[in-house]
């Protein structure tokens, strides 16, 4: 217990708010932090805090909701739940996610709110392939390329894709793993 201390590691041993009234998943809603925290490691039904500090009043995109443990998109660790508050929707501001990427390539919104995808593959043949943007939830963004007839939905951990040529009714199936980046100006 001394060297925990000496390392600066604080442990939750209980879970606050377990078992809180609302049950609902929170996974792709956007939620606001109450206190101020530290990212933690889970451990024996608590957290280890040893992560990055995040201010309260600050939003973010939960991208996966363990009952009483919450983890952030673009975040390394996890919060209690207690600790965060679902944002209703008139008061989340504007969706900012314009940069979705994965290994080998990326997803880029345009300011004319087009799409375009760059990868290995069609930057050594200099061209980028373009998207328009059809369908946006807080699970989602979907996108239609006309060219190849295909359709794509980038959510907070995976690319899924659809083609025309399989009909209307196409399983959405994965295509690669990625998140949600912030661009850098």
């Amino acid at each position: 217990m001394l060297r925990a201390l000496a390392l600066g590691v604080v442990m939750c041993a209980a879970v606050p708010g377990a078992g809180a009234a609302d049950d609902a998943d929170w996974t792709g809603k956007t939620v606001r932090l109450k206190v101020d925290v530290k990212l933690g490691t889970k451990f024996n039904g608590g957290l280890v805090r040893e992560g990055a500090a995040l201010p309260k009043g600050k939003t973010f995109v939960v991208k996966s909701d363990a009952g009483g443990f919450l983890e952030l998109v673009d975040q390394t660790g996890f919060i209690f739940r207690s600790e965060a508050e679902v944002v209703a929707e008139k008061e989340k501001g504007p969706d900012t996610r314009e940069l979705w990427v994965y290994e080998g390539g990326w997803f880029a919104r345009k300011k004319d709110g087009s799409w375009y995808e760059v990868n290995e593959e069609n930057y050594r043949r200099q061209k980028s392939l373009s998207f328009r943007e059809v369908k946006r939830t807080a699970e989602f963004v979907e996108l239609y390329d006309a060219n190849r007839k295909v359709s794509v939905r980038l959510g907070a951990g995976a690319m899924d894709a659809r083609w025309d040529a399989d009909g209307p009714n196409a399983v959405w199936k994965p295509l690669y793993k990625g998140r949600w980046q912030t661009p850098t100006p």
